[in-house]
């Protein structure tokens, strides 16, 4: 089977709710005005993703770049299943793992082995092997003891080095990837770093969101730009990032 993402006139809507009785000013107002003068709150929308279409194909991998707040992530956790369209269509073929927000999921009453075999599960992983699974995992975050201690009592670092490491010991159809995140010290991220390059090229597709030219470069084939978000702009990687290097240095 073929792997590829289909998006067709996708949008993501948030409503929004102006009352004049957010300030003080308008508390005051709404407390001394008789009940016939007062208004109903105004509701308009924005749109995190606004009527987007593109394809991504077998074999490409693919950067979002933008501003904070342009979409980038919002379209990751579409694709991750995390978010459901407001409109629009989304066709995904193949098997997806996805490496956002490291508390994604997390349970932070279990423990880091538990939380393992909950993943494991959600993963389809053979049952038979999921035993397995949770000592490579143990390993590869170097965790130790903790691994047995409920991840609520884990430090930032700790629960991102759980996180990536469970996210990466299943090798995807398709790999969804948010910023770089970073997970313990220098040793831990090279190694860590190591392993992503490893996994994104036993991947069909890659999507990675990042700010670094460097990664865009070097990872990606293909780089689009989002902008409020709309689609600026789709193409090779190095006329894409100039033109939004202009636009940033620009503002």
């Amino acid at each position: 089977m073929t792997a590829y993402i289909d998006i067709k006139n996708l949008s993501i809507q948030y409503p929004i709710r102006y009352s004049d009785k957010q300030n003080i000013r308008g508390k005051l107002v709404h407390f001394l005005s008789p009940k016939k003068r007062q208004s109903s709150p105004k509701i308009s929308a924005l749109y995190a993703l606004n009527n987007i279409s593109l394809r991504i194909n077998e074999g490409e991998r693919v950067g979002l770049i933008g501003t904070n707040g342009s979409g980038k992530t919002t379209l990751l956790k579409v694709l991750a299943d995390v978010l459901h369209p407001t409109s629009g269509n989304v066709t995904v073929s193949g098997r997806i793992n996805a490496i956002l927000d490291p508390a994604l999921g997390m349970d932070p009453e279990a423990s880091g082995s538990e939380n393992i075999r909950i993943r494991c599960m959600l993963l389809n992983v053979c049952s038979s092997q999921i035993d397995q699974k949770i000592h490579e995992i143990a390993e590869f975050s170097e965790l130790g003891d903790a691994i047995r201690r409920p991840i609520k009592t884990y430090s930032t670092g700790m629960t991102v080095r759980l996180m990536f490491s469970i996210a990466t010991t299943i090798t995807p159809d398709i790999l969804v990837m948010d910023e770089w995140l970073s997970a313990g010290d220098i040793r831990f991220v090279a190694k860590a770093l190591k392993r992503m390059q490893e996994l994104i090229q036993a991947s069909r597709i890659l999507v990675l969101a990042s700010h670094s030219e460097t990664v865009l470069t070097e990872w990606c084939d293909r780089v689009i730009w989002i902008k409020n978000g709309l689609i600026e702009l789709d193409g090779n990687p190095r006329q894409v990032l100039d033109a939004y290097q202009k636009f940033a240095g620009s503002h």
